[in-house]
């Protein structure tokens, strides 16, 4: 993910890392991976033990951009498994889906579908709809 995806989700990170976080993910900083602060620009991780440091104010109240690699990833361990949908239906019409739709699923049934902008948004928005979903 490049600056410009990171930016263009942020308003999402933080829901989501809430729904993770219910699925007992806990966050450590690696660098590459993008951050932000409260008022403050999306920041690349270059130096993970600035953030992580107990004598760090960042960690407080960072929040992490993962990338949809990542959240699949601990979506999986948690028994919920990531699809990108082949098609979508209008009608009786099947038409190719977009690379940016996708849904979350457990057990072999659907729990929920969103899609976005792109790949990124719609992972993100997709966790954001399980964690309605989890109440």
């Amino acid at each position: 993910m490049n600056y410009d995806g990171a930016f263009n989700v942020k308003d999402l990170a933080a829901p989501v890392n809430e729904v993770l976080k219910r699925l007992e993910w806990e966050w450590t900083p690696q660098r590459g991976e993008w951050w932000f602060r409260p008022g403050t620009m999306v920041n690349l991780i270059e130096n993970p033990e600035l953030i992580s440091s107990e004598e760090s104010t960042i960690w407080f109240d960072a929040t992490p951009i993962l990338e949809w690699e990542e959240i699949e990833r601990i979506l999986h361990k948690a028994g919920y498994v990531l699809r990108g949908s082949e098609f979508y239906q209008i009608g009786t019409d099947y038409f190719p889906a977009p690379d940016h739709r996708f849904s979350i699923n457990k057990y072999g049934q659907m729990i929920v579908i969103a899609e976005g902008n792109s790949r990124q948004e719609a992972v993100m928005k997709a966790v954001i709809e399980l964690g309605k979903e989890m109440k």
